[in-house]
Parts: structure tokens; sequence; C-alpha cells
């Protein structure tokens, strides 16, 4: 390190080196950012833990997801019960709503199938991006049921 550098950057001599004022005071300014920036990081950390138990649905949200889907159940076994064409069955607009609630309609689907069987596979294997049955069972109602409710058992769905 050459004098001129170490004489330009102190306020004395090479043999006792301190900062000059103006790079204390920057120092400090940095210090201080930083402190606020792990304030606004501790903020944004709550918030998202906010968000997240905000989203968490709560017991009165379950009943009202639970009644939504058993009004647009209904309403596609109304409608449909005539149909024997698999296609024009799950492009219905009540069963096509099913599938858009989500994964926390599984349990739902998965005891609707359980008292009552229909065809609820595709909606499970949509929204699961799972398949339980077994290739040789493709087509046999009882076995494709049977598989998805030990499906829904295993993973804590349906009890």
């Amino acid at each position: 390190m050459s004098m001129p550098y170490v004489a330009e950057r102190c306020d004395h001599g090479p043999d006792r080196w301190l900062p000059r004022t103006d790079a204390a005071s920057d120092l400090a300014r940095n210090y201080t950012i930083m402190l606020r920036s792990r304030a606004h990081d501790a903020a944004a950390r709550n918030a998202y833990i906010d968000d997240a138990a905000r989203l968490t649905p709560r017991a009165d949200q379950r009943a009202g997801l639970r009644q939504r889907f058993d009004r647009y159940a209904d309403e596609w076994r109304a409608q449909t019960a005539h149909t024997s064409v698999l296609a024009r069955r799950i492009l219905h607009p009540s069963y096509q709503k099913i599938m858009g609630l989500g994964r926390e309609a599984l349990p739902l689907i998965l005891d609707r199938l359980s008292s009552q069987p229909d065809h609820w596979f595709w909606a499970l294997r949509y929204i699961s991006d799972e398949d339980p049955v077994r290739p040789e069972d493709v087509g046999r109602f009882d076995a494709m049921r049977d598989a998805w409710i030990e499906w829904g058992r295993d993973r804590g769905l349906l009890r």
C-alpha cells in the first residue's frame, strides 16, 4: 500500500490508522440501513406468517366449502344422471366447479364416493395428480372406487 493511498483515506500518518470522519459517518449510515433492512425483513416475514394463517381454512370456511361442494355435487348428479356419455358428465359446469375447489375438496369427494358412488375418478385424478387404480382395474367401477378409497385412507383424507 502506497503512502498517498493511506494519506488520502486517513486523518493522520501511516503508523496509526483511523478512518476519516466522513468515512465513519458512511459506516454508521450503512449500519443504520442494515438494521432498518432487518426490521423490514422481520416485518415481511411476520406478514407472510399472517397471510398463511389467513389462508388456512377455519372451521367456518370448511363448513362453507362443504356447503358449496354439496350444492355442486347435487346439481351435477341431478342434471347428468340421465347422461351415459362420461365426457358430458365431467364437462358439466358443476363438476368443473368441484375440480376448481382444489385439494381441499379431496376429502369431500372421497366421502361422497364411498357413500354415494359415482364417477368422481376424473376429478380425483386431476386434483391429486395421482392415480392409484391398477391398469388391470381400469373400467371396473368397484375396483376403481376401492382403490381411491384406500388411497384416501392411506393419506388421512378419509376415515
